[in-house]
C-alpha cells in the first residue's frame, strides 16, 4: 500500500545478512496475498523484489566491491563463479572476503606480487 514504507523496511532490513532480505520477501508475500485478489499481482511485488536483490548481489556490489578495494571486478565475478562451483551457496557468500584476503596475502609476498598486479586494478 505505501511503497515508500516498503522501501524503508527493503533498505533498512539489508543491514541484517541474508535474513533481513527473506524477512523483506516474506513481508511482501503475506501484504500482497492480504491486500490483492489475481495471483500475478500477488507475485508481482516479491518476485520484483527477488529480481532486484539478485542484480544488485551478483552484479552491483561485486562492481562497487572491486572499485573500493582495487580489485579487478571480472576477478570478482570469475570468484564467485569459481567459489559457488567448488562450496555451492557458501562459496558464493564467501567469495568476496576470500578474495579480498587472497589480495592481501599477494601483495606481501614479494614472489608473488606479478600475480597481485594482474588481480588489482
Amino acid at each position: 500500500p505505501d511503497p515508500a514504507m516498503w522501501g524503508l523496511v527493503a533498505g533498512l532490513a539489508r543491514f541484517i545478512p541474508y535474513l533481513g532480505n527473506m524477512l523483506t520477501i516474506a513481508l511482501l508475500t503475506l501484504v500482497s496475498a492480504v491486500t490483492l485478489d489475481t495471483l500475478w499481482m500477488m507475485a508481482l511485488a516479491p518476485l520484483s523484489f527477488i529480481l532486484l536483490t539478485t542484480i544488485v548481489g551478483f552484479f552491483l556490489e561485486p562492481w562497487i566491491h572491486g572499485f573500493r578495494m582495487a580489485i579487478n571486478p571480472v576477478i570478482i565475478f570469475i570468484s564467485i563463479f569459481f567459489w559457488g562451483w567448488l562450496w555451492g551457496p557458501v562459496g558464493v557468500l564467501l567469495a568476496v572476503p576470500l578474495m579480498t584476503v587472497i589480495q592481501v596475502v599477494l601483495k606481501q609476498i614479494p614472489k608473488l606480487r606479478p600475480v597481485y598486479k594482474v588481480i588489482a586494478r
